[in-house]
C-alpha cells in the first residue's frame, strides 16, 4: 500500500474489522523530502509522518496495534549525510515494526541512473547495515514487551528445528520475512489458529506455549 493510498478509511477498517489482519506493508523508501523528490515518489516527509501518526493514533485505531512493515532505500544519488541522518533518526523513533533496507544500485534506463552526486557503494552499504542494526535492537525490545502476553497464532506446520515443535505466525508476521512464532507444546494442524502465551523473545522469533 503506497503512502498516498493509505487513507483514514483504510486505517480505521484495518483496525476495526476482525476479519482483516492488522498489518500494512508500505514502501516509504525514505523520509527526507529532497531525496523522495529525486526518487519521484510524489510525496514527502509530511505525508510519511502523517501516515505513521494515523497508524498510532488511538482515535483511529482504538486498542489495535497495526503492524507496519516498510522498505528504505539508502545511497540514492543526492542522499547527503544530513538526509541519511534524518532517515536514521526517523527509524530510531521506533514506530516501524518490520524494516527492509537496500543500498541503491544503478540500473540502466532509469531516471536515477543519470543523476549526479553519487554515493559510493561502500558508503551506501554501510548506511544500510547501520539502519538494520538499529532496527534489530528496536524489534528485540518490541518482542521482549510481548513476553507474558496472549496472542493468536496461525499454525504453519511442524517446525524446521524439531518435529516436536510447531511453527506459526501472529497476524503481524508476513510469511518468510517477518520471523515466526515457535510453539513448544500442544497439537494443531496447518491453518489452525490457536491461542498462546509468549514465553521467550528474540529479535526475529517468538517462543510461545498454547
Amino acid at each position: 500500500a503506497y503512502p498516498s493510498a493509505v487513507t483514514d478509511g483504510l486505517v480505521r477498517r484495518i483496525a476495526g474489522e476482525s476479519k482483516i489482519a492488522t498489518y500494512l506493508d508500505v514502501p516509504m523508501q525514505h523520509i527526507d523530502s529532497d531525496v523522495l523528490k529525486k526518487m519521484r515518489r510524489g510525496y514527502g516527509e509530511k505525508r510519511v509522518r502523517e501516515l505513521v501518526d494515523d497508524l498510532r493514533d488511538p482515535a483511529k485505531v482504538g486498542d489495535a496495534h497495526v503492524w507496519l512493515r516498510t522498505t528504505m532505500l539508502v545511497g540514492h544519488p543526492g542522499e547527503s549525510d544530513a538526509a541519511y541522518q534524518r532517515l536514521y533518526d526517523f527509524v530510531a523513533e521506533g514506530q516501524i515494526d518490520h524494516l527492509g533496507v537496500f543500498p541503491w544500485s544503478r540500473e540502466e534506463g532509469t531516471a536515477s541512473a543519470l543523476l549526479p552526486a553519487r554515493v559510493l557503494n561502500k558508503k551506501a552499504e554501510q548506511r544500510a547495515a547501520a539502519l538494520m542494526q538499529l532496527q534489530e535492537g528496536i524489534r528485540a525490545r518490541k518482542h521482549a514487551a510481548l513476553v507474558g502476553t496472549e496472542i493468536a497464532v496461525m499454525v504453519d506446520g511442524a517446525s524446521e528445528d524439531s518435529e516436536l515443535l510447531l511453527d506459526g505466525r501472529h497476524e503481524g508476521q508476513a510469511p518468510g520475512i517477518d520471523g515466526k512464532v515457535i510453539l513448544t507444546d500442544g497439537t494443531a494442524r496447518p491453518g489452525d489458529v490457536v491461542r498462546a502465551i509468549v514465553t521467550q523473545a528474540g529479535p526475529h522469533e517468538l517462543v510461545a506455549s498454547m
